[in-house]
């Protein structure tokens, strides 16, 4: 099951209109976006929205900086390195995916410290921005989202689903396998983990051939949730059928 993802032409717009005009024609705003490699399925959409919207912050005087993991080994910890990049850059605004607060909320908290509102996107949810002061969250509640997946598996006869984490400890894709169990377990079934290094995200072919192993290994598997922007749709019809 794929669920969608957010337009990041929206992050841009709520954040360059959160500071309006004015601030932008006035001062050139200074937009800092935290985000994964532009070329993984995923950020390679996220980076095109953000090109796009740079052409509307730019005719606004303003400037939009894409700061980019180089991997996902240490997702958390290297995300707030990159905030910490932007408040030395200087950035007006900081638009980050809250990950792995653990590690992250600090570097956030010194931003907004610093003066520099900061928005959250892609993972953290509202409460999250909510508690740490942030502008506003942009994306998925993944809790809720996984919860309905399960629901839905559940109540169309699928008994034991795995639900894939191509980055083990990101909070949001944890919430969402957390939701995904505990919306089938209401409907009788089960579902489990299934986590990958963190170099699969964005590699459908390790993601596959992952997932095709597993169903191998244990066949009254009949259900697998995912989140790979480009999952092979015929091994998932092949392999996710009531039974």
């Amino acid at each position: 099951m794929i669920f969608p993802k957010p337009n990041f032409k929206t992050v841009l717009f709520a954040t360059a209109l959160a500071f309006g005009a004015q601030v932008a024609l006035a001062d050139g705003v200074s937009i800092a976006v935290v985000g994964g490699k532009a070329d993984d399925p995923f950020f390679a959409k996220v980076k095109k929205g953000i090109d796009d919207a740079t052409l509307v912050v730019a005719s606004h005087g303003g400037t939009v900086n894409y700061l980019m993991l180089q991997n996902y080994d240490n997702i958390g910890g290297d995300a707030a390195n990159l905030v910490r990049t932007a408040i030395s850059q200087g950035a007006s605004v900081i638009a980050v995916p809250n990950w792995v607060p653990d590690a992250q909320d600090e570097a956030i908290k010194a931003a907004m410290d610093a003066g520099i509102p900061v928005l959250l996107y892609n993972a953290g949810g509202a409460d999250k921005a909510k508690e740490l002061g942030a502008i506003n969250y942009i994306g998925n509640e993944e809790y809720p989202a996984g919860l309905a997946a399960g629901a839905y598996f559940g109540s169309h006869g699928f008994r034991n689903v795995i639900c894939v984490n191509t980055v083990p400890g990101a909070q949001n894709l944890e919430d969402r396998c957390k939701g995904v169990a505990d919306g089938i377990a209401k409907e009788g079934g089960v579902s489990t983990q299934l986590p990958l290094p963190a170099s699969s995200f964005g590699d459908p072919t390790a993601v596959a051939e992952a997932i095709k192993a597993t169903l191998m290994k244990d066949p009254t598997i009949n259900g697998v949730a995912t989140i790979s922007a480009r999952m092979p749709t015929r091994l998932l019809l092949a392999s996710t059928k009531p039974r």
